[in-house]
């Protein structure tokens, strides 16, 4: 299906281009959504006759997506929120969440906006959750999420992504503790060994 632009797309074009995509992801998504046109020779056409127009549309946006992301420097989400001992939530924070959550803060956000690559959140701790407001215009909020129970809330539980890395720290302990027992243990060995041989000469 090839279609024209009518501003730009993240990883297909800019704002002009004519491309060939799927049929459902032209006819679902980008005609319905304002973001590209059928390449008819009408529509060419037409197009030309308002290239100005929508470059200065196009221009509109991006400033306005930037300006978005600027006032959402300095804010932090905080859920105080019910969970198991160890931390995990009974449910989650996801993209509806941080949207909504943004948006009674005054930064109006669609949840489509809200790109949580990683999936929803589901233990308590700080993170760094992105969002795309642009073709060219990302942003990042943060997050911080605690347990109703304050006995929950120690670092090594809210330490966010950190939990792994924690759980990755101590398992690294593990194997040098591991190994360094090992070559103790086999230097002894090889002493005995030493000794018992000697005492035979």
């Amino acid at each position: 299906m090839e279609l024209i632009l009518l501003e730009k797309v993240a990883n297909l074009g800019d704002l002009g281009e004519r491309v060939n995509v799927k049929p459902g992801f032209g006819r679902n998504f980008l005609v319905p959504q304002g973001k590209a046109i059928r390449a008819t020779k009408a529509n060419v056409e037409h197009f030309e006759t308002r290239r100005e127009e929508l470059m200065l549309i196009a221009n509109e946006k991006m400033a306005a997506a930037s300006a978005r992301r600027d006032a959402m420097i300095d804010v932090v989400l905080e859920y105080i929120v019910a969970t198991s001992p160890e931390g995990k939530l009974y449910g989650s924070i996801g993209p509806r969440e941080i949207a909504d959550s943004l948006t009674e803060l005054g930064h109006a956000i669609e949840k489509s906006e809200v790109t949580m690559g990683e999936g929803a959140i589901r233990h308590i701790g700080n993170y760094d959750v992105p969002l795309h407001l642009h073709a060219d215009v990302d942003a990042v909020v943060a997050v911080s999420v605690r347990s109703e129970d304050e006995s929950v809330n120690i670092p090594a539980i809210i330490d966010g992504v950190a939990v792994a890395e924690a759980s990755a720290d101590a398992i690294a302990d593990a194997i040098d503790s591991a190994e360094a027992e090992a070559a103790a243990e086999a230097e002894g060995e090889a002493e005995v060994a030493d000794a018992e041989k000697t005492a035979a000469e």
